[in-house]
């Protein structure tokens, strides 16, 4: 089992505020946003973790970050997905902390900080719910029908009250014994569609990763993020001493790497999936067309126009390398 793709919506959070100044009303929202995509992560990766070594009886095979439209307006999203020849298990990571209480009318869950601060929260149990009815009537709608069952899996050490002792709710340490019992005691399901074919039909049919630059999918104003090449280590603007050699006027830090490769992988993020060199080479504050278009043949994007007009598109999940943090060179 490889390792987790990065999440694109945190690579564009991240990107985001490396744009923003410090004193942008909006940062402290992003910044949370980011808060709350990078425990996600940092939960599913220790979902990964406990995973490594699994042993099970029969067919299986493990799916990651799968995005399936349900109906036009209803995509469901699944962290990690088990499928074998005894069904489909469903394991949602949470990344909580602090004490938990359980509520019942309505379903809810509460974090009760050291404090006595309350936060509310959905109920995980109900999310889980309507994940497995909506593969169970996903994988119906294509004619295969396999039972389709899941936990919830919390990777912080929680203290609970009020949790129903029937409560698909586990400790991310629990997870192999859960999956080795729930497994062994299923039976293999009956049928001419094998795991694999399933597993096979499940990627077939993701739907593609948002490319919508991050500016326009939070309502940011372009023209109030910072452009040019900025330093890796205080996002402070950078100045070009020589072809190859730049500065940082606010840390005096080296400067390491491809300015311009960061700055163009924060243009796609952040500003625009569909650009002309002339309009990356303004963000960039690139005075020379063919030195931005010597930057741009060594990525892969989806061109389309003539020679004097070509027009890149970004497209994530292809343009991308396969850890998800940098754009695939040619």
């Amino acid at each position: 089992m490889g390792e987790r793709r990065y999440p694109l919506e945190l690579r564009k959070l991240e990107a985001t505020l490396g744009r923003m100044w410090p004193n942008d009303p909006r940062r402290e929202e992003i910044e949370a946003k980011k808060y709350r995509a990078e425990a996600g992560y940092k939960g599913e990766v220790m979902v990964d973790r406990h995973l490594r070594g699994l042993r099970l009886p029969g067919s299986w095979s493990i799916l990651r970050d799968i995005r399936l439209q349900i109906h036009r307006d209803y995509i469901a999203q699944f962290d990690t997905l088990l499928v074998s020849d005894r069904g489909i298990w469903i394991i949602e990571s949470k990344m909580i902390r602090g004490r938990l209480q359980w509520h019942e009318n309505p379903r809810r869950l509460e974090r009760i900080d050291e404090d006595g601060t309350v936060l509310s929260m959905s109920c995980p149990i109900t999310q889980l719910d309507n994940q497995k009815s909506a593969l169970t009537g996903w994988l119906s709608e294509r004619g295969i029908h396999m039972t389709v069952s899941g936990a919830v899996v919390f990777t912080l050490q929680n203290v609970w009250s009020g949790l129903p002792g029937d409560a698909p709710l586990i400790s991310v340490k629990e997870i192999q014994s859960y999956l080795t019992r729930e497994v062994g005691l299923a039976q293999r399901i009956a049928g001419n569609v094998s795991p694999e074919q399933v597993a096979q039909t499940i990627l077939a049919n993701q739907i593609r990763l948002d490319s919508t630059p991050a500016a326009e999918l939070f309502n940011l104003r372009p023209e109030g993020l910072k452009a040019g090449l900025l330093c890796e280590s205080c996002f402070g603007k950078l100045t070009r001493i020589t072809q190859r050699t730049f500065v940082c006027g606010s840390c005096n830090e080296p400067v390491g790497g491809n300015p311009y490769e960061r700055a163009l992988l924060d243009y796609v993020l952040v500003f625009k999936s569909t650009f002309t060199n002339r309009e990356f080479c303004e963000f960039a504050e690139i005075s020379s067309p063919a030195t931005g278009q010597r930057q741009l043949d060594q990525y892969h994007f989806h061109i389309t126009g003539n020679t004097n007009r070509l027009r890149y598109r970004f497209i994530p999940e292809i343009h991308l390398d396969g850890t998800g943090k940098q754009l695939r060179k040619r």
